[in-house]
């Protein structure tokens, strides 16, 4: 529809859940946008994206380097996920 949501996948972060219900977060590496919307349609709708939490999805093409001892996943663009994100993410990642 006229309300959808076109980037580039190559620009597209990650994608988290807002403390405003139903809202979502994508961050790109040009920038910030709120939409309404669920993480499980987004990651039905494009299965690229990897889920590594209920409340975040993450592009994996953008993942520059994991730090597992100071649970970090650093972004390209110089972003940084949050420790709880990253044991997430890097948990997955190893299983």
């Amino acid at each position: 529809g006229s309300d959808s949501i076109q980037i580039p996948f190559a620009d597209l972060l990650y994608i988290e859940t807002s403390y405003i219900a139903h809202k979502l977060v994508l961050y790109s590496t040009r920038e910030r946008i709120e939409f309404y919307g669920e993480l499980s349609e987004i990651v039905k709708q494009e299965p690229r994206l990897f889920q590594c939490h209920r409340s975040f999805v993450v592009n994996p093409y953008n993942i520059s380097s994991i730090q597992r001892l100071e649970r970090k996943v650093y972004l390209k663009k110089r972003f940084i996920l949050s420790s709880i994100k990253a044991k997430s993410y890097c948990s997955k990642r190893s299983s």
